[in-house]
Formats: structure tokens, sequence, C-alpha cells
């Protein structure tokens, strides 16, 4: 899922960039939410993290510039790709680009500039993440997953149950292409383990492990076999160190 985030003191403008936002995602067929601040510190204190942030350059609490300083600092900066500052100054422009944004765009021009901007960081945005795409069992709906968001993959019966980081689960019907030992074999490489013979988890989205039990950052958790914790443990350590 593309997660977005605006932040604005002006409440109007927000939701004159949500519009804008949602016409030009849309056509993409995308999964996406949009998160909005009045307030840089309100994004500081969010555990989400954003592939797209969406800034003012002033604002009174702390303006766009050491907004991306402070976010840095926390782990909002691990999924983020790029920044877009959007500002009714054009003084901004030669100061921004030491921030390293993707693009700068004028409230004078927002239209054209903000559509240009946002094409390009979703074409940017497709090509380089991998997705997982398949067919919800209840909702009948094609369903298209960034990888990294996915927390892990759960066998039931003649179904694969999939979690996502916001705890929200999905049914898929096992085939001969989605079963756990196929989907291992493919994303092994990606930050995914084995932890029991019914569980594929994301080490992305681990919380703590305690004794048989993985405990997840979206509140959910999966099982550890006693015999395979040492492994799972060693092959989680491996990737965080990679980090």
């Amino acid at each position: 899922m593309l997660r977005v985030a605006i932040v604005d003191d002006e409440v109007d403008f927000i939701e004159t960039i949500e519009s804008l936002l949602k016409s030009i995602i849309n056509p993409y067929g995308m999964n996406y939410s949009i998160d909005k601040f009045i307030d840089g510190k309100e994004l500081l204190n969010s555990n989400t993290r954003y592939d797209l942030l969406l800034l003012d350059i002033e604002m009174p609490t702390i303006d766009g510039f050491n907004l991306v300083e402070e976010i840095k600092n926390t782990a909002i900066v691990a999924d983020f790709q790029a920044i877009i500052y959007i500002s009714n100054y054009d003084n901004f422009i030669q100061e921004s680009i030491k921030h390293a944004p993707f693009r700068f765009v004028r409230k004078s021009d927002l239209e054209g500039e903000f559509e240009e901007a946002v094409n390009a960081f979703l074409k940017r945005y497709l090509k380089n993440d991998e997705f997982f795409v398949f067919a919800d069992r209840d909702s009948k709906e094609d369903i298209t997953l960034k990888l990294f968001d996915i927390a892990f993959f759960e066998a039931q019966g003649h179904d694969i149950r999939l979690v996502d980081g916001n705890n929200k689960d999905y049914t898929i019907k096992r085939n001969a292409e989605i079963t756990l030992e196929v989907l291992e074999k493919k994303y092994s490489s990606k930050g995914f383990i084995r932890s029991h013979k019914t569980y594929l988890v994301n080490y992305r989205h681990i919380y703590r492990i305690c004794d048989s039990v993985i405990y997840f950052t979206n509140g959910g958790a999966a099982s550890v076999t006693r015999k395979n914790i040492k492994e799972f443990k060693l092959k989680y350590q491996s990737f965080v160190m990679k980090e």
C-alpha cells in the first residue's frame, strides 16, 4: 500500500491537495492511504512509515525544512522515499535543494506542477518496488500490496491468510502458484522467514520474539517452533544487520 502524508497548517489547502492527489493516484488502480496533519509535530508522533511526504515549508510550530531534519532521527525515515515541498515562495527553491526533495511545487502553479511531480514519483515507485498481486477471496477484488508492507502469510486449510502492517487481513485461495513453500522460495531473499509450517513472516514487522511466539508491530502474533527458533533468530539477525 502506498502511504502518503500531507502536512500544511491550512486546512482548506490540505483538502485541495488531497482531492488533487486522489485524482492522480486513482487511475493507477493502487491501494493507498492519505494521512493529513496541520502540524509537523503530529507527523513526528506518528508511528506510520510513509512513502511520500507532501510538505508545506512555512508552518508555525516547525517549518518543512526542520521537520525533515527531525524525521531523519525517527523510524519514519526508514521507508519514506520522496519529499515534495509545496510553497508560495520561490526563494525557498534553492534552500530546499540541500534537503534533497523529489520536487518543489509552487502553489501559484499548483495543478500543473503538482500533477507532474506526483506522476513522476508514482512511476518511480512502481518501477523500483516489488508488489504482491492476488485475488481476495472475500471481496472478489484484485489487490496489489507493496511486498514490504506484508507482515506475514499464514496457511489455513485450503487458503492462505495474508496480514498487512495495519493488521488488515485478506484470504487467498491456495493454488499451485500460491503456497507457503512457493512464497518462501520466492521471497526468502526479500526478508521473509519460515517460522512454522503454517507461517511465513516478514522480519521488518517483528516487534519481539518471546519463547515460541513472534509479536508484530501491528499487534498480531505468529508461532515459531521451538526446534526452529535458533535458526529463525539467526536469519532474523542477519537481515537486521544488513539494514
